[in-house]
């Protein structure tokens, strides 16, 4: 026996309004919407096998991919307060320390480390058998550009805002290929730290030791000159005469002018080259780059239950407006229906053909 869902309405409940009455066939009816199901079940069934039957084609033949991931922790001054000024939206407002870690990853994905990163010719061991290829070959590119948005897909970076640990992942076919790249990440970022990045302590050691060869040939020259009067008054020592004398002293004062300075520029920039020392970030790693023993993709499983759940949904929508549609034009004798049925079977006939096939199957008796 058919029951069906209605809403009912007494007298206590007002007058009805007979334009907002609901037309029978619109009204929801559970049992005949799951003998719709069942009588097309070939119109859900089919497209779900077959849409699994090609994703597991597919997957079978996608290579595994492993990922290699190195944990590095914060280094320098940090603020204690970034997670509440992130949430307040002042981080326009406020600047990373110099010898902080917090720029690594825009330094990692800048084009200057990704074409050192690039430029490499990798060795590593796979089943046994040594390997040696370029990114250049793995990704069978030769465009720049291309290599640079390639080897960013393959390349993830994230730091935690709230400890400033650096997260690095490197994914490709390979496992020990995946460490191999993210090492030379790793070594290219301690590269650019030691001998690219600029700080203030560097700039005043560069500043100083120009400043000190400066003084170092201004105190050469007056050595010279004062062993030059020397050479040519060579009885100063015993000589009263004070045009000489004076000349003496002033060349004397001379070089202990330079000689004072001189000195006083090479203590400072001794300090100068150990604060520079102090001023490079140190690249600690928490975790080495890894050697990955287990694929982290595809996921085939996964994959294939999602693809299956996404075509069960979509045919039976299909379904159900098909039939929708259906019963409106039969009630109503509308020819918009058949119209569109001819127009579609038109326009795909070699679809059309298959969807009669299974029409005639679901009449068959089973």
């Amino acid at each position: 026996m058919r029951r069906r869902i209605s809403l009912k309405h007494t007298e206590s409940d007002g007058p009805v309004d007979h334009s907002l009455r609901q037309n029978p066939d619109d009204e929801i009816n559970l049992f005949e919407f799951g003998t719709t199901l069942v009588r097309k079940r070939r119109f859900i069934v089919y497209p779900v096998l077959a849409v699994m039957f090609i994703t597991a084609v597919v997957l079978l033949f996608t290579p595994n991919r492993y990922t290699s991931t190195v944990t590095i922790l914060p280094s320098g001054k940090t603020d204690k307060l970034s997670s509440l000024k992130s949430l307040a939206g002042f981080n326009s407002l406020t600047q990373a320390d110099e010898n902080s870690s917090e720029l690594f990853p825009e330094i990692l994905q800048s084009r200057l480390v990704k074409d050192a990163v690039l430029s490499r010719t990798y060795s590593f061991d796979h089943d046994g058998e040594e390997m040696t290829t370029t990114l250049e070959e793995y990704f069978d590119e030769a465009d720049p550009d291309l290599l640079q948005r390639e080897l960013g897909e393959i390349a993830t970076f994230s730091i935690d805002k709230k400890t400033g640990v650096i997260r690095l992942a490197v994914e490709t076919k390979y496992p020990a290929f995946s460490q191999a790249i993210l090492s030379a990440y790793v070594t290219e970022l301690e590269n650019f730290n030691l001998h690219k990045r600029r700080s203030t302590a560097r700039d005043n050691e560069i500043y100083l030791a120009g400043q000190m060869e400066s003084k170092k040939l201004e105190l050469a020259e007056a050595e010279r000159l004062l062993e030059q009067f020397r050479m040519e008054n060579r009885n100063w020592s015993s000589t009263s005469s004070p045009e000489i004398l004076h000349e003496l002293t002033r060349l004397q004062r001379e070089a202990e002018i330079k000689s004072t300075a001189y000195l006083y520029l090479t203590r400072q920039h001794e300090m100068a080259k150990f604060e520079a020392q102090k001023d490079v970030p140190i690249v600690r790693l928490l975790d080495s780059p890894s050697l990955p023993t287990q694929k982290s993709s595809p996921r085939r499983t996964i994959i294939l239950m999602l693809m299956g759940m996404i075509t069960a949904m979509m045919a039976t929508l299909a379904v159900v407006i098909n039939d929708s549609i259906g019963k409106r034009s039969r009630s109503t004798g509308d020819d918009s229906y058949r119209t569109f049925r001819d127009n579609v079977t038109t326009a795909f006939p070699k679809t059309s053909r298959l969807v009669n096939r299974l029409k005639l199957s679901e009449k068959e008796p089973v």
